[in-house]
């Protein structure tokens, strides 16, 4: 029941922080992350430059991926004490399949194709271009593989770490 309870918040966390990060930066800082036909209007109608989008992008991604590094590190090896690669890999691997799971069904295919809040001012006109669900489900291929990847990264930290210290 405690990972359970970690995992659930570990999620509601990560999915505060992006959706804080959407509202402050707005959404056509965050056109990156939608259906490749919005992207295309958004640099057709000259919404934002292309370099600044490819920057945006990069830096949240940096943030992002280092933001979940330190809260695993932190609830696997601070929390439980977690110091084996093979059970902080299971940590990993759990509390990321279920952040991956939920964003993917919750936040991706439901709200972002269904929601008015996610309208890219400028594409307004193009309303069902944002609903493409297949997009979202497609790409989560990649998703997945980046679940597997971070978590051995994750793991192979709080293992190096703990023998070191």
């Amino acid at each position: 029941m405690r990972y359970f309870i970690e995992t659930l918040c570990f999620t509601v966390i990560f999915e505060a922080y992006l959706i804080i990060l959407s509202r402050v930066q707005g959404n056509l800082r965050q056109a990156y992350k939608y259906p490749p036909k919005v992207v295309e209007t958004v640099r057709s109608r000259r919404l934002i430059k292309e370099s600044r989008l490819q920057e945006i992008s990069r830096i949240n991604k940096i943030i992002g991926f280092s933001l979940l590094l330190l809260m695993l590190y932190v609830i696997i090896a601070v929390i439980n004490k977690e110091t084996v690669f093979g059970y902080a890999l299971l940590q990993s691997l759990m509390m990321l399949s279920f952040l991956a799971i939920v964003d993917l069904v919750a936040i991706r295919c439901f709200w972002m194709c269904y929601s008015d809040i996610w309208i890219i001012p400028g594409t307004e006109d193009i309303r069902g271009k944002y609903s493409d669900m297949m997009y979202y489900l497609k790409e989560s291929k990649f998703l997945f593989a980046g679940v597997v990847i971070l978590s051995l990264i994750s793991a192979g930290i709080i293992s190096l770490i703990s023998n070191l210290f």
